[in-house]
């Protein structure tokens, strides 16, 4: 259907990638669509993507293509702590975009070249918030150089621990 759309031109599935996604423009602004095989015929209204049972069943393909949003989501609740917590994970959007901008200014913004990229940034300053739960965006920005400047790599920088969902996959 996408394919067929008068305002759709460029349209490339890439069904062998890792996270297989559907690219193509949208009048003109560029899209990557992620695809997952859902093991039912349709998407169920109530359908939420945080629980782990939407992973029973799929192939690895379909678990890394939810877990994007999965993780997003997660690292968004983390964040805020409680519902109320508007204010905080503001700050922590902040923080983010100083981080970016710092890492894209110096080229060191890229998961292909081997670098952190948006998910890796991301976790990163969710970790500081953790640390440093009232601190201010620019006290935050200036604690994410130093955690990480003494970081013991290759240690996993980890904002909650995984659990067995029963699945036959640890879930985050």
């Amino acid at each position: 259907r996408i394919r067929n759309h008068p305002d759709v031109t460029n349209f490339v599935p890439v069904e062998n990638a890792a996270v297989p996604i559907l690219t193509f423009d949208w009048e003109g602004v560029n899209i990557d669509l992620l695809f997952a095989r859902l093991n039912s015929a349709s998407v169920p209204a109530n359908f939420d993507i945080d629980n782990d049972r939407v992973l029973d069943g799929v192939d690895a393909a379909t678990e890394k293509s939810l877990n994007g949003p999965r993780v997003t989501n997660l690292i968004a609740s983390l964040v805020k702590g409680s519902p109320q917590s508007l204010e905080r994970y503001e700050t922590f959007l902040k923080v983010v975009r100083c981080v970016r901008k710092w890492a894209k200014n110096r080229g060191l913004y890229s998961n292909k070249m081997g670098y952190w990229g948006g998910v890796n940034i991301n976790i990163a300053v969710a970790l500081v918030i953790q640390l440093y739960p009232n601190a201010c965006a620019a006290s935050l920005l200036r604690k994410f150089f130093l955690v990480f400047k003494t970081w013991r790599w290759p240690n996993p920088v980890m904002l909650t621990k995984p659990h067995d969902a029963n699945l036959g996959l640890t879930v985050w």
